[in-house]
């Protein structure tokens, strides 16, 4: 977004937890000088704030309304096709892997399929489109990401009856993976997981 939308457009980058503790503690007065929110992850808030998933924007609809609320902000059309492109190039498996830092794509997606399968099979369930792609691209990137930065240690949470099993589930089928890139899937981690996967239970 950076590189396609102009320098004084300030983008603020939010954690998806932090975000939804914003939205809940504040009033709509407090985000008057926010054009939009763009999440990959549905989130309910006010009417009057323009939330939009990106995953959305893969559509003609909300790339329409994308581009319609850059351009109300004075960005020009070619900037906003410029991102757009961007977006879609971004948002396939071939795109994860041209993100990722140092670890060989090939590898780490077929890595991250065999997670995916894994919860598949344990939940029952069919991940396609956008979900799969939203959960794909988060588990590739929290890999290389915990390889360098490893993350420090967060206050335990208390579990419900299905989170406790999820993350018992889950510290399973990562085992193999943890092993081999020496890392730790804490808890935070897993709580992200559980957000993006607990509505398909």
């Amino acid at each position: 977004m950076n590189q396609c939308l102009r320098e004084d457009t300030e983008i603020i980058t939010m954690d998806y937890k932090d975000l939804k503790q914003t939205l809940s503690s504040h009033d709509l007065d407090y985000f008057s000088n926010t054009q939009m929110i763009l999440t990959t992850t549905d989130i309910d808030s006010f009417e009057a704030l323009s939330i939009l998933n990106i995953y959305d924007v893969m559509e003609q609809s909300g790339a329409e309304q994308l581009k319609q609320l850059l351009m109300q902000n004075g960005e020009s059309e070619e900037n906003c096709e410029a991102l757009l492109e961007q977006l879609l190039q971004f948002f396939t498996l071939e795109g994860i892997g041209a993100r990722l830092q140092f670890l060989n794509p090939k590898i780490v997606i077929q890595e991250v399929q065999e997670i995916i399968e894994k919860y598949e099979q344990y939940y029952e369930l069919k991940l396609s489109g956008r979900d799969l792609l939203n959960i794909s691209m988060h588990i590739a990137l929290m890999i290389e990401r915990l390889m360098v930065n490893p993350e420090e240690e967060s206050e335990p949470e208390i579990l419900d009856d299905e989170k406790k099993e999820f993350y018992g589930v889950s510290k399973s089928i990562f085992y193999a993976v943890e092993k081999k890139y020496n890392i730790a899937v804490d808890d935070y981690e897993l709580s992200l997981m559980y957000e993006l996967l607990r509505m398909h239970f």
